[in-house]
């Protein structure tokens, strides 16, 4: 094993500019997955930017206005920045929805595994099933040199250790959500004053978590996870068919390294090589003149030979076994580490992923809010820059290609009175009902009563 491993590792250092544009590739694809906004709003920037193609340059002939006095270009502007606003800077109410949310679903202190943990349970199971996937490349490449086999080798692990590593997470995090609805049905079973239905209830979202402040916490637990159309666990389907796989590799492992040492036996005795013992030297200098001794003197010593041969052989047989079975072991128990890692970490409501991002970084409602108030200021002051380089080229564009006083005026008069911040609050005064409205207060809608079955 260790042989195998420095052979491995020998492997890896000789191809370390392969190995490391590959974890630098890994790295900045979820540097970019984590921060998509902030790239989409930079290539945005770039495209508007840009001096001959770009959006503002293109914007800059189009000198339509719209009703209320500005160019509709200024509007295309406007309305392109505000998306980016509007996804990348949430409401402040976001922070205690977010944890009301959590709250309710109760998954209050947990979060998703670190990129660290992944890499440290991956790096678990790729070195421990290195050895019987460096004998597997035997097999799948039979004939091969030892230096075709070990990247084959390898190439099996990584393998193995990325369907494991992911399927014992998935199983752990379907053990934690079934734990969660067998903890709404015990409420629900236990609750003698007023039961209510747990099935016919619309999805909770993360947006209006408010609306069932006053209901069940059964009800509130059932409407934020996907469950069955009778909100029971249902069959662990992953977990078994994550133990299933764990089986089967550890005993095929086993089996393999088995038979890979009987084969090397059976091929030293038919090679004609003999295991070293105590009596070697003994029978040696016996057999040059073994043959002219009477069998009363030869026949100990060639029992003796034959019994150090059995029990020798025996003891590495034992050895061997065993360290099959010790290899076998800590298979498995990686893989629970795996499972439990998955258990104890990512969420099962719907929107908790989300409702998380929201309050990761913050530990109260008011650093919440001066947080999205920066944002929200550098998001504005980005776009004034890009709405001011917008109205310069439109006004060079209409003094040198339009006739009309009116829209050289408007040219004019927008480059001071048409800003960004004026666009956020028209939109605002739009969005606001004329009539306050109240909330509506959640009802659980009648259906038929669900059977008590776990």
């Amino acid at each position: 094993m260790m042989n195998v491993l420095g052979n491995a590792v020998a492997w890896l250092f000789a191809h370390w500019w392969v190995i490391s544009a590959a974890i630098l590739f890994l790295i900045a694809l979820r540097a970019v997955g984590r921060s998509w906004e902030h790239v989409r709003f930079w290539a945005m920037r770039v495209w508007y930017g840009l001096p001959v193609i770009g959006k503002a340059k293109r914007l800059s002939h189009n000198h339509a206005p719209s009703e209320d006095g500005w160019f509709m270009s200024e509007l295309t502007l406007c309305r392109d920045f505000n998306s980016h606003l509007v996804r990348m800077v949430a409401d402040t109410k976001m922070y205690a929805r977010s944890k009301r949310y959590l709250a309710k679903v109760q998954e209050i202190g947990r979060s998703p595994l670190s990129l660290a943990g992944w890499a440290l349970l991956f790096l678990l199971v790729f070195i421990e099933s290195l050895g019987f996937t460096y004998v597997l490349a035997g097999y799948t490449l039979p004939g091969s040199s030892e230096a075709l086999q070990i990247p084959a080798a390898l190439a099996i692990s990584l393998l193995v250790a990325i369907v494991l590593v992911f399927l014992t997470h998935a199983a752990g995090q379907e053990a934690h959500k079934r734990a969660l609805i067998k903890k709404a049905r015990e409420m629900w079973q236990q609750d003698e004053t007023g039961r209510e239905n747990l099935i016919g209830h619309e999805d909770a979202r993360l947006e209006m978590d408010e609306e069932d402040d006053r209901g069940k916490s059964y009800i509130k637990l059932i409407r934020r996870l996907e469950t069955n159309e009778n909100a029971t666990p249902g069959m662990p389907w992953r977990n078994i068919l994550a133990a299933g796989v764990i089986l089967l590799i550890a005993a095929g492992a086993f089996y393999v390294r088995y038979q890979t040492y009987e084969s090397g036996q059976i091929c030293d005795v038919i090679g004609g090589q003999k295991p070293s013992n105590i009596f070697s030297g003994i029978g040696d200098l016996l057999q040059g003149n073994r043959s002219s001794l009477p069998s009363v003197i030869t026949e100990p010593q060639h029992e003796a030979e034959q019994r150090g041969q059995t029990q020798q052989c025996a003891a590495e047989e034992n050895a061997n076994v065993t360290t099959y079975v010790i290899l076998a072991i800590l298979f498995i128990v990686v893989q629970i580490i795996g499972w439990t890692l998955g258990n104890r970490t990512g969420f099962a409501g719907k929107e908790s992923y989300r409702a998380w991002l929201r309050v990761r970084n913050f530990d109260s409602q008011k650093e919440y809010e001066n947080w999205v108030d920066m944002k929200r200021e550098w998001i504005i002051g980005i776009t004034e820059k890009y709405l001011a380089n917008l109205k310069q080229l439109l006004s060079k564009s209409v003094i040198r290609t339009s006739s009309s006083a009116e829209e050289i005026k408007r040219a004019r008069e927008n480059r001071s009175k048409h800003t960004f911040r004026n666009f956020l609050a028209n939109n605002e005064k739009l969005d606001k009902p004329s009539e306050p409205r109240d909330q509506p207060s959640f009802t659980a809608p009648q259906t038929r009563p669900v059977t008590e079955t776990s």
